[in-house]
């Protein structure tokens, strides 16, 4: 699901509500940004290759000593970690390790909402959005699935919030390294449907002339 992601080994993450997709495993990655700084993630092993090309072709992967393991991953501590080559002068590669997964929530645009314990209530010409926030490699991508549905892109999603109905929505972001935030559940419904009152009297009346004694009553129903 998550293309172009180095998969991880291990199972799936365990599934808070049945009635939702299993989710998939945990994948990581290397992340340069439009900066040229260089995002690795914090909870997986990463590797110093070399090779004769900027693409890592034919690239050999550099070995501990005196332990001469065949693959030796680089320990990396929370956020910038510099690597010095001291051959010319001395070089600084700045690698940036990054354990913090992004954050989503649920937005609710042109429209009155109200809040009801954890159920949100919308009117009329809703747009809702998920909108997700990283700040270390910044905001990957982020998945959502209807109940009793698969999992897909949260701006694939098609909502029809023209007409009465309820919708229960799991939802999550990965980042630009593979940290996956821990879905969250969100529960709203569309009420576009107004109240309906009733008029009537109650004692002494003659069509709409009430009596000193008599009482209008306004009954409300939504």
């Amino acid at each position: 699901m998550l293309a172009g992601f180095v998969t991880l080994s291990g199972g799936a993450w365990a599934n808070p509500a049945a009635e939702f997709p299993e989710l998939p495993s945990p994948s990581y990655r290397v992340h340069a940004d439009a900066k040229g700084r260089v995002f690795a993630p914090l909870a997986h092993p990463v590797y110093l290759l070399l090779s004769t090309s900027p693409k890592g072709d034919a690239a050999a992967v550099f070995q501990s000593k005196p332990t001469k393991l065949p693959e030796t991953p680089v320990l990396l501590k929370a956020g910038a970690n510099v690597l010095k080559n001291h051959a010319v002068g001395v070089q600084e590669f700045v690698v940036h390790a990054d354990g913090t997964p992004p954050r989503t929530k649920p937005v609710f645009r042109n429209t009155t909402v109200y809040r009801r314990a954890n159920r949100w209530f919308i009117g009329q010409g809703a747009v809702f959005a998920l909108e997700g926030t990283d700040t270390a490699s910044g905001l990957g991508q982020t998945w959502a699935a209807l109940a009793g549905q698969p999992f897909q892109l949260a701006d694939t999603l098609q909502l029809d919030l023209r007409q009465d109905r309820r919708f229960r929505m799991q939802y999550y972001s990965v980042d630009q390294v593979g940290n996956p935030e821990s879905p969250r559940i969100v529960d709203f419904e569309v009420d576009v449907t107004p109240p309906q009152t009733v008029l009537r009297f109650e004692g002494p009346h003659h069509e709409s002339s009430v009596a000193s004694k008599g009482v209008l009553v306004l009954e409300a129903e939504d």
